[in-house]
């Protein structure tokens, strides 16, 4: 009998053979007439594969599922993310289904919630081309070492103009600190990330093991570095007075709620 029921599951199961192989899987559903379907859909799905040498057809959701579990370092939170935006529109679609002309409509509509966003600068496009090149990524994979498709689809890559660093002025910088007078953590903030050329995140997750007041240094590790690579930081006299003003307040971080150097929705989740 193709279909049978496990003590411990409610849902009906199916097994069969395949060229010698037993296959044993929940149909994941009570209903006999929907288990016989999942049974000759699966069957099919697996006959052809080892008949006519035809790769089986992983879906895009399997596909993500696999890259978010071989995923590590700092980038898998990021991914994560953004593998959550392309559910709403891949998970059901066979891998070797997504064409260019499926692409293109993800980065349009990519492009236009970026763009509806705020994204002046660059329209939204540098926005879609990082989701863009995770998807080519995936793909990449999924040919190369997966096995699951033949070919690579195009998914081209917006060229963005380059722009030269900006700078503010000594006087624009001493108006942003007047203008935070009234709040004392953000205009610490603000002063300490014009010393240091910190991004926000690093200045408001920074740890004392990150400090050597010795030295006059602090150091940003490769895995909270935005290149990904190490950053030393020679620090000012008045870097060094800030956090200074910061110690005793945390054995680990130098923002603490006793001397907050974050504003609540901003900076590091895993802070105290």
């Amino acid at each position: 009998m193709p279909l049978y029921q496990q003590a411990k599951s409610p849902y009906r199961w199916v097994r069969f053979s395949i060229g010698g192989v037993k296959v044993r899987r929940s149909a994941g559903t009570t209903d006999r007439v929907a288990a016989d379907e999942f049974e000759s859909k699966l069957r099919a799905d697996l006959w052809r594969p080892h008949k006519l040498g035809e790769k089986p057809r992983y879906t895009w959701k399997e596909a993500a599922d696999r890259w978010k579990g071989e995923a590590t370092g700092r980038d898998a939170e990021r991914d994560a993310k953004r593998l959550s935006w392309f559910a709403q529109y891949l998970d059901g679609v066979p891998v070797v289904e997504i064409t260019p002309a499926l692409i293109a409509k993800l980065r349009a509509v990519r492009t236009a919630e970026a763009a509806k966003r705020g994204n002046k600068r660059t329209d939204g496009k540098s926005t879609a081309n990082r989701y863009m090149a995770l998807v080519r990524m995936i793909l990449r994979k999924a040919q190369r070492e997966w096995d699951w498709i033949d070919k690579v689809p195009l998914v081209p890559m917006v060229n963005m103009e380059k722009r030269e660093p900006r700078f503010i002025t000594r006087t624009q910088a001493r108006e942003l600190l007047k203008q935070l007078d009234p709040l004392p953590h953000l205009q610490a903030l603000a002063e300490f990330c014009l010393e240091t050329g910190l991004r926000m995140r690093n200045a408001t997750g920074l740890t004392w093991s990150q400090v050597d007041l010795r030295r006059r240094l602090l150091v940003i590790p490769a895995s909270r570095a935005k290149a990904g690579e190490t950053i030393a930081i020679p620090l000012s006299a008045r870097a060094l007075a800030i956090l200074k003003d910061h110690q005793g307040g945390h054995e680990d971080y130098v923002s603490t709620p006793k001397r907050p150097f974050d504003l609540v929705g901003f900076g590091d989740s895993k802070k105290p």
